[in-house]
């Protein structure tokens, strides 16, 4: 394995100086996406397992030569912060448990989630940041999804008949989708045309095929942001749409057999079922008190994947896994940035700019997903969202970088630059 890892990284470096980064990114999130065909069936195909491996050398290695040729202080900032951030707590974990092969696997997963971030950042201020690129982004992983289950693929469901298609799991593959459902609406929004509506369908029935009650209601939630947020709209146009959005779910809940997954999830038994409510609680509740032993810094990261499970799962909870591997220390900063974001991306929503707007909508996806999912250990989801978020980042970045060469429009309006940043995504 360290051999393929070793040859990966040789080849990636030759290869990717002359690589346009806008299609090593579609690259590396669609081949992501599809890396994990097989696993909730136990028949996952080596060479995929060897493909992911390789994708987040190449991810880790694009960021690095974006950073040498353009190492803005905003980027070289942000960077610095989220390696440190992921850093220490891998320092904490290697310090309790020894090096373990699970821990450096999880130290290079998080690493290669902040290069996708960077990568995506760097496009996005030399591109004008184009979504059309989270439609390519998407649509290879939905587009399997839906003619897998047309046409009988093997491992597109778990025994349930939840679909989990290319994903580990049907919440990780709830939480690609959600994310895809979020951006479909936000595009259809900006501009109405037939191609964006099918993309929506597509990714709004692979959501609810999963079953993840969790990801439905964050995507949910996440639309509705999105709608509230979208600039140039009616408070009528506002409300309507976001009225649908419920009304859509409870005509689909039956069509999609979700009831009895309602059913499911409320179920109180002793046999504490893991897709019920309460076996999270449980394990919540014991992984705090486990916590209570390391409340400041906690255990590190991949701790609760690996070593601390009371009942023989994850935490379930983003919020519980980060409390219990990064200590009240680390939710402290986790909770700044986050306020952070959200402060930072209406303020930018309020004038005018799509990128707030979607990022307010991936942050309230994300927080309500993390809430009961293990939504930090979806690497492809994870992938996902980085670039989105370095996307809308690096545009806003890019959109001041205009603004500061033309005073004359700090306002944000009726300049050139701005329309610039606009003419692709509309």
């Amino acid at each position: 394995m360290i051999y393929v890892a070793v040859s990966c990284a040789l080849i990636v470096s030759i290869i990717l100086p002359v690589f346009p980064k806008h299609f090593l990114l579609i690259l590396l999130v669609v081949c992501r996406s599809l890396c994990d065909i097989g696993v909730a069936q136990f028949d996952r195909v080596g060479v995929l397992a060897i493909a992911s491996g390789g994708i987040a050398v190449a991810a880790i290695i694009g960021a690095i030569l974006c950073l040498l040729s353009d190492a803005s202080f905003t980027r070289v900032a942000l960077v610095w912060s989220m390696l440190c951030f992921v850093g220490v707590w891998s320092v904490v974990a290697f310090q309790i448990y020894g090096i373990r092969s699970g821990l450096l696997e999880e130290t290079v997963r998080l690493v290669s989630i902040v290069g996708i971030f960077v990568i995506a950042h760097s496009v996005a201020r030399r591109r004008a940041s184009d979504y059309g690129m989270a439609i390519w982004m998407i649509a290879p992983a939905a587009i399997y999804a839906i003619s897998g289950l047309v046409l009988g693929f093997p491992n597109m469901t778990i025994d349930s008949g939840r679909l989990t298609a290319s994903f580990s799991h049907p919440n990780a593959a709830a939480a690609f989708f959600g994310v895809g459902c979020v951006v479909s609406v936000l595009l259809i929004l900006a501009g109405m045309s037939s191609w964006r509506i099918v993309f929506l369908i597509a990714n709004a029935c692979a959501l609810l095929l999963t079953g993840s009650l969790g990801g439905i209601v964050a995507a949910s939630v996440g639309v509705m942001v999105v709608i509230a947020l979208i600039p140039n709209r009616s408070p009528g146009f506002r409300g309507v749409w976001c009225l649908a959005v419920p009304l859509c779910l409870a005509v689909s809940f039956p069509v999609f057999g979700l009831s009895d997954r309602l059913t499911e999830f409320g179920g109180q038994s002793s046999t504490l079922a893991p897709d019920s409510f309460e076996w999270r609680l449980q394990n919540w509740r014991l992984l705090i008190g486990i916590w209570r032993e390391q409340p400041f810094f906690g255990y590190g990261w991949g701790s609760t994947s690996i070593f601390i499970q009371p009942l023989g799962g994850p935490p379930h909870s983003a919020f519980v896994q980060v409390l219990v591997e990064a200590g009240v220390v680390g939710v402290v900063l986790a909770c700044c940035a986050v306020v952070y974001i959200v402060i930072r991306s209406i303020r930018s929503a309020r004038r005018g700019s799509m990128f707030g707007t979607l990022t307010c909508g991936l942050v309230a996806f994300a927080l309500v997903n993390g809430f009961e999912s293990n939504l930090l250990g979806y690497t492809a989801a994870g992938y996902l969202l980085a670039a989105l978020f370095g996307i809308s980042v690096g545009a806003a970045d890019a959109r001041s970088s205009v603004v500061r060469i033309n005073p004359s429009s700090s306002d944000g309006k009726g300049d050139d630059g701005h329309v610039g940043i606009f003419v692709r995504f509309q």
